[in-house]
C-alpha cells in the first residue's frame, strides 16, 4: 500500500484502501486522516468518526484498530486511545518516535504500556524499519489481540485520572524542550518577528515558483514549439488537417500543460523542505488569526498554499 502522507494539515483529509499479503493471511489496511478526537471539529476528523461509528451509514466499521501515538506527546494521544479503546474493537498501539524521546532524556516502558491498557503495544520507528517486522506479525494475529479487561472513562476529568495512572504504570518521563527549537519557536511564533519570518519565506516560495521556474518553462515551450513545426514542415503540403492535428492540437496541447510542471516540482520541493525543518505546523499557527476572519482555521492557509501554483482561479 502506498499512500501520500505528511505532518502538515490536508494532506491527508480522505481514507485510503490497499491489500497486502503477509504470509498466508490477506489484509485489507484502511489508512485514515490523523485526529486528536472523534469528536470532530475538521472535514478530516469527521472522515474518522464516520469510518469508525459508521455514522455516515456508507462504510462499514473496520474487524480492527490500529492506533499510531507520538511518544513525544504521549499524555495527548492518550485521549484519543480513550475514545478509541470505547468503541470495543479490537485494537493495537503502535508507538512511534521513541528515538526522539530518547534523544530528549525522556523514557517510556512501552511493554508496560500494552499491560497498563489491555492491549498489544508495539513499538516503531519508522525510518529506520525498527518494530515492522512484529507489527506485521500482530497484524495476522487480530483474533488473539488482548481486550481491555474495563471501558475507559468518558468524562474529561475521569480520562485525565486515567492517562495519569496510564503513564505511570508505563515509567514514562516526558521529554525535555529542545532548547534549539525553544529559541526557534520564540522568534517563528512572535508575532510581529513569526510574521516578518512567514512574508519572507513567501516572497522566496513565490519567486521560486513564478520566476525561478520560468527558464524551465520557457525550455518545454521552445521544445514543444520545435517539435510542432517539425511536424508542421514534414506534412503541411502533403496532410495539412494532420499537420494541424498532430502539430497545434496534440503537441501544442501536451506542451501547454508540461509547462506546469517545473512550477508544480518547485512548489511541492520547497513545501516538502519546510514540512522537514517542521515549519508548516508553526505557519498554520501564526495564520489562524488571519484565517479566522475568513471563518477558517490557521491550517487551511496550507490548502491554500499548495493551489498557487495552478491557473485556474479558487
Amino acid at each position: 500500500m502506498h499512500a501520500k502522507t505528511g505532518n502538515y494539515p490536508g494532506v491527508t483529509v480522505t481514507r485510503s484502501l490497499g491489500t497486502c499479503r503477509i504470509g498466508e493471511t490477506d489484509l485489507t489496511i484502511e489508512d485514515l486522516p490523523g485526529a486528536y478526537s472523534l469528536d470532530p471539529i475538521s472535514p478530516d476528523e469527521q472522515v474518522v468518526r464516520d469510518v469508525l461509528t459508521d455514522s455516515s451509514q456508507t462504510v462499514s466499521v473496520p474487524d480492527a484498530l490500529v492506533v499510531v501515538v507520538d511518544a513525544t506527546t504521549l499524555r495527548r494521544g492518550l485521549n484519543f486511545v480513550a475514545e478509541a479503546l470505547a468503541l470495543d474493537l479490537p485494537t493495537c498501539l503502535v508507538v512511534t518516535m521513541t528515538d526522539e524521546l530518547t534523544r530528549r532524556s525522556g523514557h517510556l516502558d512501552v511493554a508496560a504500556l500494552g499491560q497498563a491498557l489491555g492491549i498489544p503495544a508495539v513499538r516503531v520507528v519508522g525510518n529506520r524499519g525498527i518494530g515492522i517486522p512484529d507489527l506485521r506479525e500482530r497484524l495476522t494475529e487480530v483474533a488473539d489481540w488482548q481486550r481491555p479487561p474495563l471501558a475507559p472513562p468518558t468524562t474529561p476529568g475521569e480520562v485525565a485520572s486515567w492517562a495519569d495512572s496510564i503513564l505511570a504504570a508505563a515509567a514514562y518521563e516526558a521529554p525535555q524542550q529542545d532548547r534549539v527549537t525553544a529559541v526557534v519557536d520564540r522568534v517563528l511564533l512572535q508575532p510581529v518577528l513569526g510574521s516578518l519570518v512567514f512574508f519572507a519565506i513567501m516572497y522566496v516560495f513565490f519567486q521560486a515558483i513564478f520566476t525561478w521556474a520560468e527558464p524551465f518553462k520557457g525550455a518545454i515551450e521552445d521544445g514543444f514549439g520545435a517539435l510542432g513545426q517539425l511536424v508542421h514542415g514534414w506534412l503541411d503540403d502533403s496532410h495539412p488537417l494532420i499537420a494541424g492535428l498532430l502539430g497545434d492540437g496534440l503537441i501544442g496541447g501536451v506542451g501547454a500543460v508540461l509547462t506546469f510542471i517545473p512550477q508544480i516540482i518547485i512548489m511541492f520541493l520547497i513545501i516538502a523542505v519546510l514540512e522537514g525543518v517542521g515549519y508548516m505546523s508553526r505557519a498554520a499557527f501564526l495564520m489562524d488569526k488571519i484565517m479566522s476572519r475568513a471563518g477558517l482555521e490557521g491550517r487551511a492557509f496550507v490548502a491554500l498554499l499548495s493551489s498557487l501554483a495552478c491557473a485556474i482561479p479558487g
